[in-house]
């Protein structure tokens, strides 16, 4: 069993397409796969912030359920089953 974290941000849907491709044979090894998808939260609360930064990949609750959705679409065509 492997459990496989990914970061989620605003990041085209392509990139992690490449991402997937690339991870599929590796994964395809284990006989059970998890794979959680973690959202980029908001601004820091460290210093120094970079609200610029933030504003281009921190996402929104309903932007997040979208990137997900599309996320697990994505996995399932790489064959792997359990997400």
């Amino acid at each position: 069993m492997t459990i496989e974290r990914v970061p989620v941000a605003k990041l085209p849907i392509e990139w992690y397409a490449k991402i997937f491709e690339d991870m599929v044979s590796v994964l395809r090894q284990y006989r059970k796969v998890y794979i959680v998808f973690n959202k980029v939260l908001g601004k820091p609360v460290v210093e120094p912030r970079n609200d610029k930064w933030c504003e281009r990949y921190c996402l929104s609750d309903e932007e997040f359920e979208t990137y997900v959705h599309n996320l697990k679409t994505l996995v399932k065509e790489n064959k792997v089953k359990r997400i």
